[in-house]
């Protein structure tokens, strides 16, 4: 059988962009992962211009407006920064994502299977997972507890579990809206990664991020009461699969640090220190922003500013806090006026196309949720999954607007 030159170049891209997807996470500690970075986005864009015959649109859109206002204002906190140098390498890194993320953005901005953008999601989190396998073993893993936590080896826990409770939502979505695919067996090994890394944010964006998507699956009734009925339904089964996943061995970690977690904020039994230390710098921080309400510090300072008070050389663990406390008000709008407008977008195209409504306003709110735990404005990862939510609506809206035009000329 011939393969077109079409469907092979977009085979090459697929597979590029799988890599790359997951390169963020597995080479994110190493000096030369910026060239993979870059040489990768520019193989993508290149193929685009072979499939299209030399021809490229140059669209300046809302994804690349946006991201480049923030930049810029990044650059220009420099100016009144506590440590200039950290944030000009900021806004050094935030550049070099800008120029990577818009020439990819280029060649998948008229692509008309979102479902494909979506598989890349989940192929990258299985290539994680397997790596992760062979970094930790599958012994360690499996036999982790609460005194043996798997240790930072090629990336931060935190990011990479997160990065597989995504996959994992994405291979669910993937089952309920189109079709059940034999490979997404390996989602299974991820959950199994995510409880030996013992992440409450990864579990809690698996559990939510799964429940939301139970619900808005099986509540498509025109009755009321049968709405009613099938949510409760899902809810207490979801409740009953948690109860018995929480009696395995491998989820007494994740249990004991829910557990002490909760303790921090009732004030009693064991409390977590990883949980005191956070609600240490979140106050910190938004002592910071009073000071500086409109300006903030200058971005990428706020590690400096918590060695100065609290002797602990790391951003603050929350993003919002981070942003008020190294830009201001304003990097904060502008930052955040991201998912104002995604959040827009999507709500114009709930009639339209309600299966990718329901990915993107579920995503949008995990990873609102998450940006309480960590500090996401300059990780590629977090930036990526932005503008894949970006690419899926605007090409929902073209797609809209094609079928409108077609309708109109019979």
């Amino acid at each position: 059988m011939v393969i077109s030159s079409t469907k092979l170049i977009n085979s090459i891209q697929w597979l590029l962009t799988t890599f790359l997807i997951a390169s963020f996470l597995l080479f994110d500690t190493y000096t030369w992962g910026k060239y993979s970075f870059i040489i990768c986005t520019v193989l993508i864009f290149l193929l685009t211009v072979v499939k299209n015959r030399g021809k490229i649109r140059v669209r300046i859109e809302p994804f690349i407006l946006l991201f480049l206002a923030f930049t810029a204002y990044v650059a220009l906190t420099a100016l009144w920064a506590i440590t200039p140098s950290d944030t000009l390498t900021m806004a050094r890194t935030l550049l070099r994502i800008l120029v990577c993320f818009t020439l990819i953005y280029w060649a998948y901005c008229d692509e008309p299977d979102p479902l494909r953008m979506i598989t890349m999601i989940t192929a990258a989190s299985y290539v994680v997972a397997f790596y992760s396998v062979f970094v930790y073993g599958f012994d360690n893993i499996i036999h982790s507890s609460d005194d043996i936590l798997l240790n930072k080896t090629y990336t931060n826990i935190n990011s990479f579990a997160l990065f597989l409770a995504f996959g994992c939502i994405c291979d669910l979505y993937l089952i309920l809206y189109d079709r059940f695919r034999i490979y997404s067996i390996i989602s299974v090994l991820s959950i199994t990664i995510i409880a030996a890394t013992q992440s409450r944010k990864a579990i809690v964006f698996l559990v939510l991020g799964a429940l939301m998507l139970l619900v808005f699956r099986f509540s498509q009734s025109t009755s009321m009461a049968n709405r009613i009925l099938r949510i409760v339904t899902i809810l207490f089964l979801v409740l009953i699969g948690i109860y018995f996943l929480s009696q395995l061995p491998i989820f007494v970690g994740v249990n004991n640090r829910i557990e002490r977690m909760i303790n921090t904020f009732t004030g009693s039994g064991k409390m977590d220190h990883s949980s005191i230390v956070r609600k240490k710098m979140i106050e910190l921080g938004l002592f910071c922003w009073s000071k500086r309400p409109f300006s903030g510090i200058g971005m990428s300072c706020t590690h400096t500013y918590a060695a100065m008070n609290l002797q602990i050389d790391k951003y603050l663990h929350n993003n919002y806090v981070d942003l008020l406390a190294g830009g201001g008000t304003v990097a904060f709008v502008l930052y955040y006026a991201m998912y104002a407008y995604l959040i827009w977008a999507y709500v114009r195209l709930r009639k339209v196309t309600p299966k990718i409504v329901v990915f993107g306003i579920i995503t949008i709110i995990l990873l609102l949720i998450t940006d309480y735990g960590r500090v996401t404005y300059y990780t590629k990862i977090v930036l990526y999954e932005l503008m894949l939510l970006f690419l899926l609506a605007r090409n929902a809206q073209v797609n809209r607007k094609d079928l409108t035009d077609d309708h109109e000329a019979d």
